[in-house]
């Protein structure tokens, strides 16, 4: 249902920019074109309004509180989602520092190795 919710929300944009369009360079002539946009928008309206019935939507009460206090909830997302990016970026800087450092230690354990046969080796 969440695919097919995204593409309705993305057809009904589409829409309204047709929409738009039409109406900020509105002719007598466009007249069916705007009345064809806005009888589509008001299809999609009704379209996403129908997939509310099947949706489970549950906002954080977090973001209840953030919004009651006149937090910006867009503001809210863009914070979550650097904060996010930036522990990513942390995770994967200690993923790669983990792998140089295996491979330092594997390096290490075959020098040893390698000693250990020289030294083993009795040379006459």
């Amino acid at each position: 249902h969440q695919r097919e919710l995204y593409q309705q929300v993305r057809s009904t944009i589409e829409t309204l920019r047709n929409l738009i369009v039409t109406v900020e360079g509105y002719q007598t002539s466009s007249k069916d074109n705007y009345i064809d946009w806005l009888g589509q928008y008001a299809t999609n309206l009704r379209d996403l309004d129908s997939m509310s019935d099947h949706l489970v939507v549950e906002i954080p009460r977090e973001m209840i509180r953030l919004v009651d206090e006149g937090v910006n909830p867009f503001v809210v997302t863009q914070q979550i989602a650097n904060e996010t990016i930036t522990r990513e970026k942390a995770t994967l800087g200690k993923t790669l520092a983990l792998k140089v450092m295996c491979v330092c230690v594997c390096i290490d354990c075959v020098n040893s190795l390698i000693w250990f046969f020289i030294c083993s080796l009795e040379i006459p």
